[in-house]
């Protein structure tokens, strides 16, 4: 079952240039993949430890933050490491 959006699209083809349907077909793609992410980020944010309460958090990454910082360039190799773990 398609949306009301794309059944519309894909039913009008006739009613286009082709490379004006093109374009219109590219832009909806894009629509649906940024839906797509949306529903993803929102499902991911009920998974356990996106669940964790800061306080946790908190335990968790200061004192790596403390234990890295002691390395060269650590701060970099540190903040890599979060951004990995962590989308915010």
């Amino acid at each position: 079952m398609f949306s009301i959006a794309t059944q519309n699209l894909l039913e009008n083809e006739k009613d286009f240039d082709p490379k004006t349907y093109v374009e219109l077909l590219k832009r909806r793609r894009a629509e649906l993949e940024d839906e797509l992410g949306a529903l993803a980020t929102r499902q991911n944010s009920y998974s356990p430890p996106n669940r964790l309460p800061a306080e946790a958090l908190e335990k968790i990454f200061i004192p790596s933050n403390v234990f890295c910082r002691s390395e060269e360039d650590s701060w970099l190799r540190w903040i890599t490491t979060i951004a990995q773990v962590c989308r915010h």
